[in-house]
């Protein structure tokens, strides 16, 4: 049954299509380091993203004619459903959402696994449900807080640059 397949298919192509767009973007220059946000896996799968999904990823550079290398490649899983709930009780006793930003990264994460809870959002209604990340395979050498703070970026703040105005690149092109 392939319903249930969660792995991605055609990663090599995708891959290269990505890495086609980047050099044709930077004066035909390939990426220094890559960095996949996958979604969609759960713990027990983790091993399968290292043992099909990188091996795709590197015969991408391959084909375009890299060495295994010649991109540094960190791989982080975003995972969504879980039931970790993250809110602050104030004085009252009453249960408030923290802010966007906030990190928890201690007491109920892996001792083995580098990984973190991230509120990348303010809740509409209810109880605000932190996205949890976890890096399973890291090349660049990442510090946590460096990780921590690229995906509250990546996440929250993009928002912020769809209102900002054109860069004088974009203008040209």
């Amino acid at each position: 049954r392939t319903s249930r397949v969660e792995m991605v298919a055609a990663l090599t192509d995708a891959v290269r299509s990505l890495m086609h767009s980047f050099k044709a973007r930077n004066q035909g220059k390939f990426p220094e380091t890559m960095i996949v946000y996958r979604d969609g896996v759960s713990e027990s799968q983790y091993d399968q993203v290292l043992e099909n999904e990188l091996p795709s990823i590197r015969n991408a550079f391959e084909l375009e004619g890299l060495y295994a290398d010649s991109i540094k490649l960190a791989i982080i899983i975003c995972t969504k459903r879980h039931k970790a709930r993250v809110v602050f009780e104030d004085d009252t006793g009453t249960y408030i959402n923290p802010c966007p930003g906030l990190v928890v990264d201690n007491s109920i994460v892996s001792n083995d696994l580098i990984e973190f809870y991230l509120n990348s959002h303010a809740a509409i209604q209810g109880t605000c449900k932190p996205a949890k990340y976890t890096l399973i395979h890291d090349e660049i050498g990442f510090k946590v807080a460096e990780l921590q703070l690229m995906t509250y970026w990546t996440c929250y703040l993009y928002a912020c640059l769809l209102y900002t105005s054109p860069s004088p690149r974009d203008a040209h092109e």
